[in-house]
């Protein structure tokens, strides 16, 4: 198993819903990134996360009385994820708002681009070596007992809801779940 650190580009979806719940999947994958992985971010993705999180209709998402504000949560970001200048041009996203996200992920030769909105880069599995995933596709992938906490605690009980290949779940006498590798998959399929 490869233990390296990932090269990480986070979508502003993905962003603004770890800030709104931090115990949503996002906020566990945003925190897992932060410890675990390199994070980075461009100009244009910073931009666009500091205009979208303070628009007024998320006002409804952020108490005025939130231990952190807005601009705590993007000002700490933006301390935290590297900034790096895109030199990559890409136009494949049905959407071209999107493309500054592949731009970046190219530029930094990105693991992962992880998109809580896929559906502009659902045509695209890769772009240039960068896998493009879900929240829950990327904790599946890099820390999926993470996954299965998370998953656990907010109330998703049935191992149908767990669609991690090669992975059984399976819960303990005391309600806790727990994680097998299921090595038969790798055996019917010649791993």
């Amino acid at each position: 198993m490869n233990f390296a650190r990932k090269k990480v580009v986070l979508d502003t979806n993905t962003i603004i819903s770890a800030a709104i719940n931090p115990h949503s999947i996002s906020g566990a994958l945003y925190l897992y990134t932060l410890r675990h992985c390199d994070l980075y971010r461009s100009d244009a993705t910073s931009h666009e996360l500091a205009v979208v999180i303070h628009r007024p209709f998320m006002d409804r998402y952020f108490l005025k009385d939130a231990p952190q504000t807005r601009a705590e949560f993007v000002e700490r970001y933006f301390k935290q994820a590297q900034q790096i200048a895109v030199t990559k041009t890409v136009t494949r996203c049905t959407d071209p708002k999107d493309n500054m996200f592949l731009e970046l992920a190219q530029t930094v030769g990105a693991d992962y681009l992880v998109s809580g909105n896929i559906k502009h880069l659902n045509i695209l599995v890769e772009h240039d070596g960068t896998q493009i995933v879900t929240n829950r596709q990327f904790l599946a992938d890099v820390a999926p007992a993470l996954l299965m906490n998370q998953q656990a605690a907010l109330g998703f009980h049935s191992e149908k809801q767990w669609r991690v290949p090669n992975y059984q779940w399976k819960s303990s006498e005391f309600g806790l779940w727990f994680l097998i590798v299921d090595r038969s998959a790798e055996a019917r399929h010649g791993s």
